[in-house]
């Protein structure tokens, strides 16, 4: 690539013109977008910038912003050794839940919603009474599992459920996944709820669960979530469900709003924050059933049935070996209705996470790319460069993280953050390569008619020299030997060129003492200037005490020659 820009001029006829700098940007530029495109289309990084939305949640949760509608209920290890001698070891017996169903309906709960599994059959006589129970109150969503397609043979379809609200004509557009048989509730509780829906959740590949299925295929028809099955009954009216359907863009709609839902029908949770501070509204199970047997020995209840009027209540188990364990922004192992109370919450608040797009991103990583290209091969000292590029690092990490935790758009910062890497990383090279030739051609200019030191300061100062030229006042130095054409007659070329070779010598390192710039030499004639290149405000008498010590100079290497003491003390021969 230096090749490239170091002989621009000659190859590339209209660029001739072109500065190298530009040239250096132009080039950075397009290293930067091009390994940036190539992460995007090719999909890498894409654990990492998973990662990335994490540590948003992490550092800036918003627990306020769940929903206050949500009450959880939760089947914690007290609960089953408080009540172990009732209702026996986990599972709980049927005859746990009436209770509970009693004191809600009693507070009145608007819908009562088990993350709990009831697919097996129990007591015959228990599950009826549970039955019972349900359809009275006609608030009571349970909860189901969709089995893999091929698991099919092994489950059988005899406990297959009816489509959802949705046809497969309506989902055009989307890649719904198709799955295999249901697993419902046992029939008589089925029959007897409001709703039902799935609980599937499946995780990405590095472990946490980002995204919760909204929809899956199954036939002619759809099944629903539990956590839109809440809400399509929490937004209903008179009884029935708010209906949905699949907008033009892709979007599901729901009483109104757009939810936003990727072409495989999920919904990208907003987490609000770490779980127990999120929902704050959660109470032990234990808690509840003891609050119904004090309330049945006309005693006043420690838990204040109250808390759950107007509620959604959410009912599910968090003891060891009770749930399955999900890995989160905020833990490795939250349990699963966790993730059920954050979607419902989602849905209830219009509180969604939407993707940034593929046009947004991309515009993203030109604008990132192309600062770092510009800061780069901007003229300035390189801290202040690299204070530039962290000042640009700072802003996009800071509006990433305002649009992804306050706006809702998830604003990927992995690849504009490595385009911006690669192009700040390529620019630096290119303008060091350059800097490196030019410190070395000045190097070769001015080795032989400068002082060491100030050709250092050169190097270090290349702006110094200008090479369109510049008016300055500076001070000539010339000289000359009286009578050299006569004395050049009477030597033998051999030996007039090993004398000026000395007398040269000898005079301009006294130039070049003094910080002179030795410009030509003309036979015996030596011309030097001073002040320049580099300026020295006492120009002038700089070039005086050169002039006077070369006269004092050669007048003593004269007499020098004339003894022989000049080649003793040079340990040479006179020619």
């Amino acid at each position: 690539m230096w090749r490239f820009v170091s002989t621009a001029k000659e190859k590339f006829g209209p660029f001739g013109n072109v500065r190298p700098w530009i040239i250096e940007g132009v080039c950075a530029f397009a290293l930067g977008l091009a390994l940036g495109f190539a992460a995007i289309f090719f999909g890498l990084f894409s654990s990492l910038e998973n990662a990335s939305l994490d540590w948003r949640f992490r550092i800036f949760p918003r627990p306020k912003t769940a929903s206050q509608d949500i009450a959880l209920v939760l089947i914690d290890q007290n609960s089953i050794l408080h009540f172990g001698k009732q209702l026996g070891r986990w599972p709980w017996k049927r005859t746990a839940y009436p209770p509970l169903l009693e004191i809600f309906r009693n507070a009145g709960a608007r819908l009562v919603v088990f993350d709990l599994l009831f697919s097996e059959s129990s007591d015959e006589d228990e599950d009826a009474v549970f039955a019972e129970a349900v359809a009275k109150r006609r608030n009571v969503i349970f909860s189901f599992q969709v089995a893999h397609p091929k698991d099919e043979k092994r489950i059988g379809g005899k406990r297959e459920l009816p489509p959802g609200g949705l046809s497969s004509a309506s989902l055009k557009g989307l890649r719904i996944p198709e799955w295999g048989p249901a697993v419902p509730p046992i029939g008589v509780l089925a029959s007897s709820a409001l709703g039902l829906g799935f609980v599937n959740l499946f995780a990405d590949e590095d472990g946490p669960t980002r995204r919760m299925p909204l929809l899956l295929r199954r036939g002619g028809g759809t099944h629903e979530s539990l956590a839109l099955t809440v809400a399509r009954h929490r937004f209903g009216k008179n009884g029935k469900p708010a209906p949905v359907e699949i907008s033009p863009n892709g979007e599901l709609m729901l009483a109104g709003q757009r939810v936003p839902i990727t072409p495989e029908g999920n919904l990208l949770l907003r987490y609000h924050g770490p779980f127990r501070k999120s929902f704050p509204a959660m109470y032990p199970a234990g808690a509840v059933l003891q609050a119904w047997i004090d309330i049945k020995a006309g005693k006043k209840p420690r838990l204040d049935p109250e808390v759950f009027r107007n509620k959604v209540v959410l009912i599910g188990a968090t003891a060891a070996g009770t749930f399955d364990l999900r890995a989160t922004p905020f833990s490795p192992a939250d349990p699963g209705v966790f993730l059920q109370a954050t979607a419902i919450s989602n849905l209830l608040e219009g509180f969604f996470l939407r993707p940034a797009g593929r046009l947004a991103n991309s515009a993203a990583l030109v604008f990132m790319v192309l600062f770092s290209s510009l800061v780069m091969v901007a003229p300035l000292r390189l801290s202040l460069r690299l204070a530039a590029l962290a000042g640009g690092i700072c802003f996009f990490l800071i509006t990433s993280i305002i649009l992804t935790v306050w706006a809702g758009i998830w604003m990927e910062v992995i690849v504009p953050i490595l385009g911006f890497g690669v192009a700040a990383g390529s620019g630096l090279s290119l303008n060091y390569l350059r800097e490196g030739r030019q410190r070395a051609l000045i190097k070769r200019i001015f080795t032989h008619y400068m002082n060491p030191d100030l050709v250092e300061l050169l190097v270090s100062d290349p702006k110094q020299v200008q090479l369109g030229g510049e008016r300055r006042i500076l001070s000539i130095f010339f000289s000359d030997l009286e009578n050299f054409t006569n004395l050049s007659e009477r030597l033998e070329p051999e030996q007039l060129v090993w004398l000026l070779n000395i007398y040269l010598t000898e005079m301009s390192d006294i130039i070049l003492k003094y910080e002179g710039f030795l410009d030509k030499y003309e036979g015996d004639a030596i011309m030097a200037a001073f002040g320049t290149p580099i300026q020295f405000p006492d120009h002038a008498r700089r070039a005086c005490w050169a002039a006077l010590e070369n006269v004092e100079r050669l007048s003593r290497l004269m007499d020098e020659l004339k003894d022989g003491s000049y080649y003793q003390a040079k340990g040479i021969q006179p020619l």
